[in-house]
């Protein structure tokens, strides 16, 4: 247990009877409470669990891992996987920022310019393939007809069992076909956590306005399915070009389709809404307001009235992760409540200048304040803000209010 608490990393092999060993589980539950990167490694006989499973057990296992196949012909290309896992939770967070960045928008904008240079609709037939029955099923935070921006976050959820990996395309209006990934050099597909999934899209270039897409999303039911698609985005990585496929890949099978998205003049789309809890009480932002210019650190300030929860201040930057902000992060000293007076007084906006940046004022109660507590000082003690995707976010949350900023 202490050399687990020593740790940033919490690799867990998982074979066909390690999780009947209870202290396996028990180091699983301790690395979960600490907040540790979790990335389970699938070796061969493993099978997921069909009874129900703790919390920390149910987070291990929806994490995006490795799989060890059954001979030796794809070792080599799991092990290298796994090693930019970890690479990627210990990077530093100035050289991960830049990283995020270049993963939420390298595939989009190179894969835009290849779509702006073909006009012409959707024609019909492109994908037209059988959808199975559980489409209904599905929830997106995006629907057909939406106006949308042209980078934006995706957020699935499917209340059934997920045979496979799931992988989201983008349909542009010439009917080409993008796989989407956050880091396609390493081919990536979606962010999985508590049954909902989550990856930042690209429709098209700034001149797409005006122009509809199409988002599929689709299940790689077998390792090599999913291998093929991922290698196919490293191979675009390599050449540095992103030339789309014709048509859905064999390789997959559809599941759900937004249609009809109408490309607006935005370039980011705001991050989506994450109130998951009513919390009474008002919570206002007075010292800024929308498309104001501020430095790299500023103090932000407010009013509240029957606040019945904690007030945090999260900050988004263009590349879609939430950072809860603090004036102390090791020393749990964070915004200050008093007199229905609020203040935050060290607020990091980290990126360049001209960037974007969504500020939000929630509510949260003491669970989630001790969340977003015990990250932060996770984050401290490691030197590495990872920031957490918006399906990570912890129950007992409430938005109260939200502006979106700009670096001067």
């Amino acid at each position: 247990m202490r050399a687990i608490g020593e740790s940033k990393v919490f690799i867990s092999l998982l074979g066909e009877h390690t999780l009947e060993s209870e202290w396996v589980r028990k180091e699983i539950e301790h690395a979960y409470t600490l907040g540790l990167t979790l990335i389970p490694v699938f070796q061969p006989g493993f099978v997921r669990p069909a009874e129900p499973q703790p919390e920390s057990v149910g987070f291990l296992l929806q994490n995006q891992g490795v799989t060890i196949p059954d001979d030796n012909t794809f070792l080599p290309a799991a092990l290298e996987k796994l090693v930019e896992y970890v690479k990627d939770a210990l990077r530093p967070p100035e050289k991960s920022r830049r990283t995020v960045l270049l993963r939420g928008i390298g595939i989009g904008l190179v894969v835009g310019i290849a779509v702006g240079l073909i006009a012409g609709l959707v024609g019909p037939g492109v994908l037209d393939r059988e959808t199975p029955s559980v489409r209904a099923e599905w929830k997106t935070n995006v629907v057909d007809g939406d106006r949308v921006a042209q980078s934006l976050t995706l957020i699935a959820e499917y209340p059934g069992k997920l045979e496979g990996d799931l992988w989201v395309f983008v349909v542009s209006p010439n009917g080409r076909v993008y796989p989407q990934s956050e880091d396609p050099c390493r081919g990536t597909s979606a962010f999985q956590s508590g049954g909902k999934w989550e990856i930042r899209v690209a429709l098209g270039t700034t001149e797409s306005v005006g122009e509809s897409f199409d988002i599929v999303l689709a299940v790689a039911k077998t390792p090599d399915d999913s291998r093929y698609i991922a290698y196919k985005l490293m191979a675009w990585c390599i050449a540095g070009d992103y030339p789309g496929i014709e048509t859905l890949p064999e390789e997959v099978t559809e599941v759900h389709r937004v249609g009809g998205l109408v490309r607006s003049d935005e370039i980011w789309e705001p991050p989506p809404h994450i109130s998951n809890t009513r919390l009474d009480g008002q919570v206002a932002i007075t010292s800024i307001a929308s498309g104001d210019s501020v430095p790299e650190v500023t103090s932000i300030e407010g009013t509240y009235l029957h606040a019945t929860g904690d007030i945090w201040v999260l900050v988004s930057p263009i590349y879609a992760r939430w950072y809860p902000q603090s004036e102390t992060p090791c020393a749990a000293v964070h915004a200050r409540q008093e007199n229905g007076q609020w203040q935050a007084p060290k607020v990091s906006f980290g990126g360049k200048a001209g960037e974007a940046f969504d500020v939000v004022v929630i509510l949260a109660t003491p669970e989630a304040s001790a969340f977003f507590d015990s990250k932060l000082k996770l984050w401290c003690k490691a030197g590495y803000y990872s920031g957490l995707r918006t399906i990570e976010l912890p129950q007992g949350i409430d938005e109260k209010a939200r502006l979106r900023v700009f670096r001067e």
